[in-house]
């Protein structure tokens, strides 16, 4: 191919890379391997040219070697680490296109990652069996008879996305508590929190009911209010107190309210609940019960007061009128503050209702309870519950106790109106306890166990199951779930409390709950009061706090709250 040069002919031994075709093949001199590409050294692409398997747009294989000369080794085979967290999937990597998931990595509660590449994502949520004591943080009170965990709420209270606890202790002298930091460790109810004081003469405040809790946002400022009740004075009349938010420190409720009501003589008013908006003005309503009210006829009747939202001038009912008064007045010592209420569109006609939880209606035997239904609007003024023609539900037997404890559910079967989940603790007087879940919406006009889609019944003789009730959606499946408190359960009265994950239906025994806690105090009550599940310590999961207030470790009945984070 060249007869200039006697070095050049067909067969010749070729010197690469002389710029000759010495054999005179007809081929590139800068093309050793023969796979089509120049060597990179002399402008072309091939980036080992002694490897005709390596060149730009071959194949990459597991050989250690950049088969297609992209400058990256092994890419897009099991052996390279394409999230660039130092594993490949060979070497044991999970997702190799997640970087926070590496074998022996940390979990991350619910972060839908596996991080430690066992056994997928671990949520973090609770299952099975524990024992309270398992969980450590708690919150007890320091002397004798403060009852402390006798009344849980969260809200937030300073604006800052995050709801606070609250809970109280103490009859004479009482206190509240509002920590804006999660709970930890064993300490006693005044540890990193702010108290809450209250006035004389007053005292029983915070028995039972009485607070302090967030009645919501009263005055529509973006943030929570705190309503705190003290039962009694001389004359047992009952008295509340309105702080606004932000709060962001000690509360001396008497300096700091913003609205009292005031209630009538021996009537005990105190019982409060957290409502909600019923005149649907965009401005939470209280809704305060008077569980020892007289009407002019009978002893112990029990009323429930309703004030709407913005609520900003002192109320004295013996002289003042609530917007609503709900009551029975048919016998004596009905008690109907003791029930629960709550406003919230049931029908699905944008136009809120209500329900009032009566526990001790003799409708279906002595003390089955019932809860009478109100269809929004809701007329001013007041109300005999039982000569309005309204709908009821009624408890199913004697001693059931139906309407004292309700929460209302997220749309469970998808029909547009929420549903209602109602404890019924007392169960024909075995004390057994149950809760139904209710998901049509209104007319009821039946016994509970005929408009029931799920039912559940409590596991231990005479363990209250039912004795508070909350629910929110702690596995984020769009579902509410259902936490129930049993403060009898067990031999020694030790308690317990259990979870539901949601949807319910059918007839159900507590034993299947897929939570269940168990108390190992005697006497302490465990469950007798629950927070609604919040997210306390900012971590994305849900968490409880729950009222064991019998609990004797620092004094008869000094009561604790114990904290379990991560349902």
């Amino acid at each position: 191919c060249d007869d200039a040069v006697a070095t050049t002919y067909t067969g010749a031994t070729e010197v690469w890379y002389d710029g000759v075709d010495g054999d005179c093949g007809g081929d590139s001199d800068y093309d050793a391997d023969g796979d089509g590409f120049d060597g990179d050294t002399w402008g072309g692409t091939d980036c080992d040219d002694a490897v005709a398997t390596t060149y730009t747009g071959a194949a990459e294989m597991v050989n250690s070697t950049d088969d297609d000369c992209n400058g990256l080794i092994d890419d897009g085979t099991s052996a390279y680490d394409d999230d660039g967290d130092g594993y490949s999937e060979d070497a044991g990597d999970c997702d190799d296109d997640e970087r926070l998931a590496v074998p022996g990595g940390t979990e991350i509660c619910g972060d839908g990652i596996d991080n430690d590449c066992v056994d997928g994502d671990d949520s973090c949520s609770l299952s099975g069996s524990y024992a309270i004591a398992d969980f450590g943080d708690e919150r007890y009170g320091p002397n004798a008879w403060d009852f402390f965990g006798l009344a849980i709420s969260v809200a937030d209270f300073d604006g800052d996305g995050t709801e606070e606890l609250t809970s109280a202790s103490g009859f004479e002298p009482a206190y509240g508590h509002v920590w804006s930091e999660a709970p930890t460790g064993s300490a006693a109810a005044d540890t990193d929190s702010w108290l809450v004081s209250y006035p004389s003469p007053y005292f029983n405040c915070n028995a039972y009911y009485a607070g302090p809790i967030s009645p919501g946002d009263v005055n529509n400022d973006g943030y929570a209010d705190l309503l705190g009740a003290c039962a009694s004075d001389t004359r047992s009349t009952g008295i509340t107190y309105l702080v606004h938010g932000p709060i962001t420190g000690p509360i001396d409720m008497g300096a700091l309210a913003v609205a009292t009501t005031v209630g009538e003589d021996w009537s005990s008013t105190a019982h409060l609940n957290e409502f909600g908006d019923l005149n649907n003005d965009g401005y939470d309503d209280l809704a305060i019960g008077a569980h020892l009210w007289n009407s002019s006829s009978y002893h112990g009747v029990g009323k429930m007061y309703i004030v709407y939202g913005p609520h900003s001038t002192n109320l004295d009912f013996s002289v003042d009128s609530a917007d609503i008064e709900l009551y029975p007045d048919d016998r004596d010592y009905q008690w109907m503050g003791d029930g629960a209420a709550r406003a919230a569109d049931f029908t699905g006609d944008g136009i809120p209702d209500l329900l009032q939880g009566h526990p001790w209606d003799d409708h279906n035997g002595t003390y089955s309870g019932s809860i009478a239904f109100f269809e929004g609007p809701v007329g001013s003024g007041s109300h005999v519950i039982y000569d309005a023609d309204l709908d009821f539900i009624y408890g199913e037997s004697a001693y059931d106790q139906l309407g004292g404890r309700l929460t209302v559910l997220n749309d469970i079967d998808g029909d547009g109106t929420p549903d209602l989940a109602v404890a019924a603790p007392g169960e024909a007087l075995t004390m057994y306890g149950k809760v139904h879940v209710i998901t049509d919406p209104p007319p009821y006009g039946q016994n509970i166990q005929d408009v029931a889609s799920a039912t559940v019944t409590g596991d231990w003789m005479a363990g209250s199951f039912g004795s508070a009730i909350e629910a929110a959606d702690v596995d984020f499946d769009g579902q509410d779930d259902i936490v129930v408190g049993a403060s009898n359960y067990g031999s020694g009265e030790e308690g317990a409390v259990y979870l539901f994950h949601g949807p319910l239906t059918g007839t159900l025994s507590a034993s299947s709950a897929d939570v269940f806690i168990e108390g190992t105090t005697a006497d302490a009550g465990l469950g007798v009061e629950l927070s609604r599940p919040s997210d306390l310590d900012g971590d994305g999961l849900l968490d409880l706090a729950i009222g064991a207030a019998y609990d004797d470790t620092h004094g008869a009945s000094s009561g604790k709250m114990y904290l379990v984070y991560g349902l």
